[in-house]
């Protein structure tokens, strides 16, 4: 299970499961046993969360976004034959 840490600069164990984990950076998310992830989420003011969902897509049969317009290049113009050339 995936738990983030706010502040990172943290490593906790090793726990009785052997394992130790480490939250290198503010926002890290580390991969933890579901047991040790309920410990660190019970912890108050621990900042320890679990991740922010990623956003659903569309469902199925919804049209799709409008694409972005494209505003279309200016055809070049033809230059006109100056009177009188040969």
């Amino acid at each position: 299970m995936l738990i983030v840490k706010e502040e990172g600069g943290c490593t906790l164990g090793p726990f009785p499961n052997g394992k130790t984990y480490e939250w290198i950076h503010d926002g890290d998310a580390v991969d933890v046993d579901p047991e040790v992830a309920a410990t660190l989420l019970a912890i108050d003011g621990g900042g320890f969360s679990e991740p922010a969902p990623d956003p659903e897509p569309p469902a199925a049969g919804q049209p799709a976004p409008d694409p972005v317009p494209v505003t279309p290049a200016e055809p070049e113009t033809a230059k006109s034959e100056q009177p009188g050339a040969a």
